[in-house]
């Protein structure tokens, strides 16, 4: 495939200046050595994208634009392959000897539309690439949907700035210096799923022992959490489990990377000023928890650690401003059940009818 001259994909566009894309974001915490480039690139285009609603038609353009888009690109790229193999195949016709008949296409190879044999496209070819560093529970979450949702009690969608696919998140501790350090998160980082499960965890399974809490979610885990399970939930009463979970249980389950080298993965750290391409951020205070909404801001309000577990938190970004109040609902009440003999219903008065004159 011949292309014209293009310019420098990251030389400024043609286009508005509204949905130019800046520079984009040097690491992620899946990415501490910013190896992939074009990933990057198109991080940064999905955060203008969700961060500036009032320029989304510019930015959409950027993707859907038939001549120069993203996905116009995208498609060049998966052509070329085909393009490369068609053009063996071509060689290797070239050089063959003249005289060897060429064999008759077999007939479920033939195109009726055109009459001819349908030439190998890139829609049906195969080609191999290099498997890139991926989280190998990936694969099974889809055996396993309930690690993939949120807890049941949840019924708030996806925050504006989430992803279906994960929500990512850190939970850390406080710094001296005013600051945190902690440990990534990939899945299911919003408040009403975390909150929950850190709120309980702290109440019952660690008997309010904020030191030994830090050191099992952050302290004790080598590269960083895939998600969090109602593991957390141990010794919390059976009533509070089954309303937080309904019945469902799984695990909380740590990363288990691959590196392209095959070296030991390093640890995703999380601190203050580096938690770029992150959704939300949980502070382990000694009064509670402070939640950053990271999409909006840098610092969170914070939920007492005596809050009830069962609360209803909103999943919001933009609701949880570092001095406003907790965006949250009380949680629902709980049905009263009474062992107290129900009367029988008394029996309808008899009606009497006067003789009609």
């Amino acid at each position: 495939m011949t292309h014209p001259a293009r310019r420098n994909v990251l030389s400024a566009p043609s286009g508005p200046a509204a949905a130019a894309p800046g520079p984009p974001r040097l690491t992620t915490p899946t990415d501490p050595g910013g190896r992939y480039a074009y990933g990057l690139l198109v991080l940064d285009l999905t955060d203008r994208l969700n961060g500036a609603p009032g320029r989304a038609a510019a930015l959409v353009d950027q993707i859907l634009n038939p001549a120069d888009g993203l996905l116009a690109r995208l498609a060049e790229f998966f052509e070329a392959p085909g393009d490369k193999a068609k053009e063996s195949e071509d060689d290797d016709a070239t050089s063959a000897p003249t005289s060897r008949k060429r064999r008759p296409t077999p007939r479920h190879r033939r195109n009726p539309a055109r009459g001819h044999r349908a030439h190998g496209r890139t829609r049906n070819r195969t080609f191999t690439r290099a498997a890139p560093a991926f989280p190998r529970h990936r694969r099974r979450h889809q055996h396993h949907p309930a690690r993939t949702r949120p807890l049941p009690l949840t019924t708030h969608p996806l925050p504006p700035g989430g992803s279906p696919l994960a929500t990512r998140s850190f939970i850390a501790r406080p710094t001296e210096s005013g600051g945190y350090e902690g440990v990534y998160v990939h899945w299911d980082g919003y408040p009403s799923h975390h909150l929950a499960l850190l709120l309980a965890a702290y109440q019952h399974r660690f008997a309010s022992d904020l030191d030994a809490m830090t050191r099992h979610l952050i302290d004790n885990v080598p590269v960083g959490w895939s998600a969090l399970g109602t593991d957390l939930l141990d010794d919390a009463p059976d009533e509070l489990i089954t309303a937080l979970t309904r019945g469902e249980r799984y695990t909380s389950d740590q990363l288990d990377l691959i590196t392209p080298d095959g070296s030991p993965p390093t640890r995703m750290t999380v601190r203050d000023g580096q938690a770029s391409g992150l959704d939300w951020g949980y502070v382990l205070h000694g009064h509670g928890i402070e939640v950053i909404s990271l999409r909006e801001e840098q610092r969170g309000p914070v939920v007492g650690w005596d809050t009830n577990p069962r609360t209803r938190f909103s999943d919001h970004p933009v609701l949880w401003q570092p001095n406003g109040p907790v965006p949250c609902r009380p949680p629902s009440p709980e049905p009263k059940l009474t062992t107290t003999p129900v009367p029988p219903a008394a029996a309808p008065a008899a009606t009497t009818h006067t003789a009609r004159r």
